[in-house]
């Protein structure tokens, strides 16, 4: 089963275009190294920016007042609120959805395109989200939320995203909430391996501005930093890249199946659905 190293290949192509690829139409791409690097040249000039300015600091101070009843002044304003309470959910839908598409494959015992996408918004959720960054990086990091800082109140030292903190019991970096929020990005590399530009620049925007959206509710609870949700972007982001290379077979040529991929159809012929064997 053919692979290209980044899924991203047609280096002749230009977004916004089409060309036809075996008398195929698909849209045209970015190349492949601009269609993975610009994402995080963005995220690593934020990370620089916040080191160099006290982003971090400047920010979570926005939000706080020592002499009010409630320090963090905007945490029980209803949008951000609903967030922190139910902003996981869309992340869980998506990732019972790819577990329903997986199931329908598995149990009609199909290799198609449900079953790779399937297979891969599961193991995405489930490596990003869940094994990276709530439970490696965080218990590796211990890095002290806003308001366990002494800056806010607390009883711990500020510590720079840069470097593991001290502190045993916390759990600021990376975000956890924001995590299953920008997961909502990863049905963008799947759109990438279709060659399909348009619908994978409207899911990393939904997936980046629905992050971005409860990294600002959690930064106004007292609960994270700026550099914590740019950690989780991140490892969501190389995440979703690294699991569509190993996960996802290349477009290559629609011509000839009416799948999306030829080794469905080949896979299919040795693989049929149960209720064919009549």
């Amino acid at each position: 089963m053919p692979f290209d190293t980044l899924g991203w290949q047609d280096a002749s192509c230009t977004l916004n275009t089409h060309c036809e690829q075996n008398g195929v139409k698909i849209d045209r791409m970015l190349p492949h190294w601009a269609a993975f690097v610009a994402p995080l040249i963005a995220l690593f000039v934020a990370g620089i920016t916040v080191l160099a300015f006290d982003v971090d600091m400047v920010v979570a101070r926005w939000g706080f007042d020592g002499a009010a009843k409630e320090p963090w002044i905007w945490a029980d304003v209803w949008l951000w609120r609903i967030l922190t309470d139910y902003g996981h959910l869309p992340g869980i839908l998506l990732g019972v959805t790819g577990a329903a598409l997986l199931l329908k494959s598995l149990v009609l015992r199909r290799v198609d395109h449900g079953l790779w996408s399937g297979l891969f918004l599961v193991v995405s959720v489930l490596v990003g989200p869940l094994l990276l960054v709530n439970v490696v990086i965080k218990d590796a990091w211990h890095r002290p939320r806003p308001r366990e800082i002494v800056q806010f109140g607390g009883t711990e030292h500020f510590s720079s995203f840069a470097v593991p903190g001290s502190s045993e019991n916390s759990k600021s970096f990376p975000s956890g909430h924001a995590s299953i929020a920008f997961y909502l990005m990863t049905p963008a590399f799947i759109f990438l391996r279709w060659r399909r530009p348009r619908w994978a620049a409207i899911w990393l925007s939904i997936g980046f501005g629905y992050g971005f959206l409860m990294g600002a509710s959690r930064i106004l609870h007292g609960a994270h930093f700026v550099s914590d949700i740019l950690g989780s972007a991140v490892v969501v982001y190389l995440t979703g890249w690294g699991l569509s290379c190993l996960l996802l077979p290349a477009y290559k040529d629609e011509s000839q199946s009416s799948t999306l991929w030829p080794v469905a159809a080949e896979a299919r012929r040795e693989f049929p659905p149960l209720n064919s064997a009549a």
